[in-house]
């Protein structure tokens, strides 16, 4: 029996092996001693492809938005994560501004209305952490390329903070290499 899973692989009944979206990572479930031969579908020539940077489609991030490094817009982002203009703005402050890094590291940031705590702050990264009870797992990673400012926002149920960096970080290089 052959089944599709994730629009891109081939299964039979004993075992199965998934692809992610990010190209020639897979993950295998074998339930007996039986093995298969995976086919790859070929996508038509017009078909739209995962793009490989995906921050959500990572897995490691659960939320994101994309913002201007003025911090006066929002160019892309996941619809359950609003981000009010006056936090885009303290976001792309931290990067212009000592002081600004200062009061961050004091009073923190708030994104999409929840506080949280600086944990640090580097070149072009920003880590922090969620202040809310109950929610002490949560963080953010933040980027900064030439023209935006990466939000990636995890669970660290689900995620490791240093995988949810490295995605971040990750998209952050491919938009600072394509003029962003």
């Amino acid at each position: 029996m052959m089944t599709m899973v994730d629009g891109r692989c081939c299964a039979d009944s004993t075992n199965i092996t998934v692809f992610s979206a990010q190209e020639g990572s897979t993950a295998t479930t074998t339930t007996s001693y039986h093995t298969t031969k995976t086919h790859r579908r070929e996508p038509q020539a017009n078909a739209p492809r995962p793009h490989p940077h995906s921050l959500v489609g990572s897995g490691h991030i659960q939320k994101a938005a994309i913002i201007s490094v003025a911090g006066d817009s929002k160019w892309a982002g996941s619809p359950d994560f609003d981000l009010s203009a006056d936090e885009m703005k303290a976001i792309a402050e931290v990067y212009s501004s000592e002081n600004a890094q200062a009061s961050a590291y004091g009073s923190g940031l708030r994104l999409a209305g929840e506080p949280y705590t600086v944990i640090r702050i580097e070149d072009i990264t920003i880590l922090l952490r969620c202040k809310v009870e109950g929610k002490e797992k949560i963080g953010a990673c933040i980027g900064k390329a030439k023209q935006c400012i990466v939000v990636g926002y995890y669970d660290g149920n689900i995620a490791q903070p240093g995988n949810a960096n490295q995605a971040v970080q990750a998209l952050v290089e491919y938009l600072a290499k394509a003029g962003y």
